[in-house]
């Protein structure tokens, strides 16, 4: 499956007396791929059926590759000497 998640981790969200908020999370980074740079990307989502007690986000593994471009960059087209803009 394409859209397949390879969940790796959870996290609690805290919300603070004035509004604010936090999520903490915990996650496996043994599970997560480290790119060229070094960095390790995720996504960390919110839980669609939230129970008390339990975690209220998820964190899976970032799969998004962008896909190359191939249309050239735009020309525009040649102008003849006598064509005003106006």
């Amino acid at each position: 499956m394409a859209n397949e998640k390879n969940y790796v981790g959870s996290g609690f969200e805290h919300v603070f007396s004035d509004g604010g908020s936090v999520i903490n999370c915990r996650a496996k980074l043994s599970e997560l791929p480290v790119d060229d740079e070094g960095f390790v990307k995720f996504v960390v989502g919110k839980k669609r059926n939230q129970e008390s007690g339990k975690p209220s986000h998820w964190i899976a593994e970032d799969t998004f590759v962008p896909k190359p471009k191939d249309k050239p960059a735009y020309v525009p087209p040649a102008r003849k000497e006598d064509d005003l803009p106006f």
